[in-house]
């Protein structure tokens, strides 16, 4: 996990410490609950929601935070200020480690993003896989680092999770959509990780009155599919220009683009909200 880290600082408990190898980061065992907020122009996007769904996974563990909201949003500003972090991403991680609950937070190091990616599209690759629980958002360090080697592998940009019946569910850190005649098709909530960029998504979907249909598309569907594209806090709306060896040219779809750029205006309206 420290491998993920930019940050010289982090903060546990409200409190700024220096990143070394005795951190209590390095006690970190099993599957904590977290949540990646971006930063954007020195503002935290969307962070109420990100604290809704934080909630509701502690919820539906039996647990509740025993830090308020408004603590841990002054905890991430005493981040920002003494690293200077105006636009990145930051991650907040909730370990129970000896029976102590721990808030972590600090900033992580930039993935492999081309701004060219919204206008050109990215390369994505299946990967077979399913969330036992897609509704609670757990920290499971295995999966991430294997599902990243192998679409790197493929000089991919991202893995898309398919299931043993073949249904093309989400990304391994982002929602996933098809679009075909119009419409648009993605997973039901209740069978992917609901991200807080797909519930702006959906919102825009809705603006925009194109129909929506909760369905898995499965993968031997992709070629009839018209255009398809991802969502995440990390990444925004992109359009997928292939996925294995089907070339879907998304990025010169117009839904697609009318999503993304709809969903620009929502990111800078949230911000002036802060």
């Amino acid at each position: 996990m420290i491998d993920e880290i930019k940050s010289k600082n982090i903060v546990v408990n409200g409190k700024l410490e220096k990143l070394d190898v005795d951190n209590i980061i390095s006690k970190i065992d099993g599957a904590p609950m977290y949540e990646v907020i971006n930063i954007h122009d020195g503002k935290e996007l969307f962070y109420a929601e990100h604290m809704d769904r934080m909630e509701s996974t502690a919820k539906s563990l039996g647990r509740v935070l025993t830090r308020y909201r408004a603590q841990i949003l002054e905890d991430i500003r005493v981040l920002l200020r003494e690293e200077n972090i105006c636009n990145s991403n930051i991650k907040l991680v909730i370990p129970i480690i000896d029976g102590v609950e721990y808030f972590i937070i600090y900033e992580m190091k930039a993935e492999n993003f081309d701004p060219a990616f919204k206008s050109e599209g990215i390369h994505t690759v299946a990967y077979d896989f399913e969330r036992e629980s897609p509704n609670v958002k757990l920290l499971y360090r295995n999966f991430k680092e294997q599902v990243k080697a192998y679409y790197e592998s493929k000089n991919a940009f991202e893995a898309l999770l398919r299931s043993e019946s073949g249904g093309m569910l989400e990304g391994s850190r982002t929602n996933l959509y098809f679009v075909k005649d119009g419409s648009i098709y993605t997973s039901a909530s209740k069978d992917v990780l609901v991200g807080i960029t797909r519930t702006k998504v959906l919102e825009i979907i809705n603006g925009f009155g194109y129909p929506l249909v909760n369905e898995t598309v499965n993968y031997d569907e992709i070629g009839s599919m018209d255009a398809a594209f991802i969502s995440g806090t990390t990444v925004d709306v992109l359009p997928i220009a292939s996925i294995d060896d089907y070339i879907l040219n998304s990025q010169d779809n117009e839904v697609v683009m009318n999503i993304i750029s709809e969903f620009e205006k929502v990111k800078e309206r949230s911000i002036a909200e802060v």
